[in-house]
């Protein structure tokens, strides 16, 4: 198991340690089960795509030690970010993100408007965007704040910082 540490310090955000799951040693299942639990005990948990273990087989998988937060990587694709509502780190998506760049990772989606403007921190800016489609709802129900747009977001640090609700042409 690799170790991955955030490449830079981020003012009053968790900058854990990363490990990268070995997918054929129950990796897989293993992060499949961690995301399944954050999902089921955050209020917004069906904001978060959980794949199949099958399909998370074929991804890079990172986590912490605990394996309460993490993210997967699906090609340069970033899937899966989550964090356990008891996990004891804060702000820890801009530090998973980090490891998630710096591992190739260079695009990702989301439902606005919170996670976006998160992201956005991270050096994500939205590039297009899908209005809410009810047949198109995540397994779960809807995200928290009702009927959000999907959000596709690339890497581009040059506009860390910077997300409006009207970014991203439909």
């Amino acid at each position: 198991m690799r170790a991955f540490e955030p490449v830079r310090s981020i003012e009053g955000a968790s900058t854990p340690v990363y490990h990268e799951l070995d997918a054929g040693r129950g990796g897989a299942e293993a992060f499949h089960q961690a995301v399944d639990a954050a999902r089921q005990a955050h209020p917004e948990g069906a904001a978060v795509t959980l794949h199949a273990p099958d399909d998370y087989a074929g991804m890079r998988l990172f986590t912490t030690p605990h394996r309460d937060a993490g993210f997967a990587l699906n090609g340069d694709d970033i899937v899966s970010v989550f964090k356990h509502p008891d996990a004891p780190h804060r702000g820890v998506t801009q530090s998973m993100l980090d490891v998630a760049t710096s591992q190739g990772g260079r695009r990702l989606d989301a439902f606005d408007p919170v996670l976006p403007r998160i992201y956005a921190k991270s050096g994500f800016r939205a590039v297009a965007r899908l209005p809410w489609n009810d047949d198109s709802a995540p397994p779960g129900g809807n995200p928290k704040n009702g009927r959000p747009d999907v959000v596709f977001m690339a890497h581009d640090p040059a506009q860390a910082g910077h997300y409006s609700a009207s970014h991203g042409p439909q």
